[in-house]
C-alpha cells in the first residue's frame, strides 16, 4: 500500500512539472489538470478508507466463521470413534455442511462488496474529463502540444492502474489489522488478578481457612458460592460432597488463586491469598484432574513436567508409587515411549495413575484431587486406590469425591449444595445428625464394598498388582 501510494503521488507530480532534456520532456506541467488529479485522489482515498471501514465487519465475521469450519472438523476427526460408534456421520457430514454453508455466505458478502468498489468509480471519471480537457486544448491550439497529451494520456493509464491496486492493497491491510487484533488480543491477554507489590510469607504449616467467602464469576451476577466459612488443619484429608452446581470446582479453582473472591477471603496461616503472589501458591499446590491433560511426548516427559530437572531415579518412584511403573517398563521403549497425542494410545486408569505419577514427583503441600474412579473396572479402581492413597499420604488433601471409603477416611466432609454449605463434620458425625449426609449415602453404589474388600486384601498381600 505504501508503495502503490508513493508512486500515485510522484505520478501525480509529473502533471505540474516539466523538464526539458534536449529534445524531450519529463512531465506535463498544467497545473490545472494536476490540480483536478489531486484533488480526485484525494477523495478516492477518503472514499475508499470508509469503504475498508465498512468491510471490516464483514472480513471480521469471515474470519470468525473460518475459524468454526476449522474447529468443527478438527472436533469430528478427533471424536471419529465416538461418531462411528453411534452411527452419527450422516449427523456431523451435515453440520460441516451448515458451517460451510455459512462460509460461503460470508465469503458471497464479502466478494459482493468489493466487486461494487464504487470509489474506483471516481478517478475514471477524472481521467475522461481530463484527457477531454486536453483534446480540446490540442484542437484549439493553446495550453497543450500533442505531445504534452500523450504524456497525459500515459500519466493518467498508470494512475488507472494504480486505482485498481489501491484497493486490493486496502483489502489486504483491513484483512491483516483485523487478524493482528485478534492475535493481539490473546498476547496481551493479563491476568485479572490483581498482583501484591510483596508477597506474603506462605506458610502450609498452618490452618487453611474460607472466611465467609461467596463468589461469582467475571460478567455474571449470579454467586456460585454465598458465605461459605470452614478450616482446615494442616495435614488433613478433607472431601468436598455435593451435586452439580453446588460450588466444589470453584473452591478448587479459588485454592489456586484463578480467580479471587468477591467477598470474603482465603487465609492461610493468618496471610490473605490476596496479599500473596500467584506463583508462591500455584508453586506448592497441584491439581489432579479427572479429565486427564497429557501431552503427545514419553511417559518420561509427561511424568517430569511438574518437575523438569527430576532425575531418572525420581521420575521411576513417582511411577513406581503411583502404580504405573511396571506398565511403562513393559513399553517397547520404556519410559521414552511416546504415548500420543493426549495419551491417546491409554487406557482411562493409565491416564490418571500418570497424572498421579506427575503429581507425586512435585510433592505439593496442598493436594486438589477429583476422586472420579467409577468409569474404569475394579482392578484398575484397587490400583487407583493404592496410588491415590500414596498420594494424600502426609499432605493436606481435598478431594471431590462421592465414593463411601474416601468419605469414612476423611478428616473433614464438607457437604455443599447450591453454593452453601449444608453440614460439616468427619462421617460419623455427619452419619448421626444430617439427614442429607443419609440420603445422599443411600444412593452410593453398594459395590463400594467390594472394592473396599478387594483394596484390604491388596494391601495384606503387599502387592502392586
Amino acid at each position: 500500500l505504501i508503495s502503490s501510494s508513493l508512486s500515485i503521488i510522484l505520478t501525480c507530480v509529473y502533471f505540474f512539472i516539466r523538464i526539458e532534456i534536449g529534445s524531450k520532456a519529463i512531465g506535463i506541467g498544467n497545473w490545472q489538470i494536476g490540480l483536478g488529479v489531486v484533488g480526485g485522489f484525494v477523495l478516492y482515498f477518503i472514499l475508499a478508507w470508509i469503504y475498508a471501514s465498512r468491510i471490516g465487519p464483514v472480513r471480521r465475521d469471515l474470519a470468525i466463521e473460518l475459524g468454526n469450519v476449522s474447529s468443527t472438523s478438527q472436533e469430528t476427526f478427533r471424536g471419529i470413534e465416538v461418531v462411528r460408534s453411534f452411527d452419527n456421520e450422516e449427523t456431523e457430514k451435515q453440520k460441516f455442511a451448515a458451517q460451510s454453508l455459512r462460509l460461503a455466505d460470508k465469503t458471497k458478502q464479502e466478494g459482493f462488496v468489493s466487486a461494487f468498489y464504487w470509489p474506483s468509480l471516481i478517478m475514471v471519471i477524472i481521467t475522461g474529463i481530463s484527457f477531454g480537457f486536453g483534446l480540446y486544448w490540442v484542437l484549439q491550439g493553446t495550453g497543450m502540444t500533442a505531445g504534452q497529451l500523450t504524456a497525459m494520456l500515459t500519466l493518467l493509464i498508470q494512475l488507472v492502474i494504480l486505482n485498481f491496486m489501491v484497493p486490493m492493497r486496502l483489502l489486504m491491510l483491513q484483512a491483516g489489522l483485523i487478524n493482528a487484533k485478534r492475535i493481539w488480543k490473546v498476547m496481551t491477554f493479563s491476568d485479572p488478578l490483581v498482583e501484591p507489590e510483596k508477597s506474603a510469607e506462605v506458610d502450609w504449616t498452618g490452618n487453611l481457612i474460607f472466611d465467609h467467602v461467596s463468589f461469582s464469576y467475571p460478567g455474571k451476577d449470579k454467586n456460585v458460592l454465598h458465605d461459605v466459612s470452614f478450616t482446615i488443619p494442616a495435614g488433613s484429608r478433607v472431601a468436598l460432597l455435593g451435586g452439580p452446581g453446588s460450588g466444589k470446582s470453584t473452591i478448587l479453582k479459588l485454592l489456586l488463586r484463578l480467580y479471587d473472591p468477591s467477598f470474603g477471603a482465603i487465609r492461610l496461616n493468618g496471610s490473605s491469598f490476596a496479599n500473596i503472589r500467584t506463583f508462591d501458591v500455584r508453586k506448592d499446590i497441584t491439581l489432579v484432574e479427572q479429565d486427564i491433560f497429557l501431552f503427545g511426548a514419553s511417559f518420561k516427559d509427561n511424568i517430569s513436567f511438574s518437575k523438569p530437572n527430576a532425575s531418572m531415579e525420581e521420575i521411576q518412584t513417582a511411577a513406581r508409587r503411583a502404580q504405573i511403573s511396571k506398565f511403562i517398563e513393559s513399553s517397547p521403549e520404556g519410559y521414552e515411549t511416546l504415548i500420543g497425542e493426549r495419551g491417546v494410545t491409554l487406557s482411562g486408569g493409565q491416564r490418571q495413575r500418570i497424572a498421579i505419577a506427575r503429581a507425586l514427583l512435585a510433592d505439593p503441600k496442598l493436594l486438589l484431587l477429583d476422586d472420579s474412579t467409577s468409569a474404569v473396572d475394579i482392578k484398575t479402581e484397587v490400583r487407583l486406590r493404592l496410588a491415590m492413597e500414596e498420594l494424600i499420604k502426609g499432605r493436606t488433601s481435598i478431594v471431590v469425591t462421592q465414593r463411601l471409603s474416601t468419605l469414612v477416611d476423611s478428616d473433614l466432609i464438607i457437604f455443599l449444595d447450591k453454593g452453601k454449605i449444608i453440614d460439616i463434620g468427619s462421617h460419623e458425625e455427619l452419619l448421626r445428625r444430617c439427614d442429607e449426609y443419609q440420603f445422599m449415602l443411600s444412593l452410593l453404589p453398594v459395590g463400594s464394598q467390594l472394592i473396599e474388600d478387594a483394596l484390604h486384601n491388596n494391601k495384606i498381600n503387599g502387592g502392586n498388582n
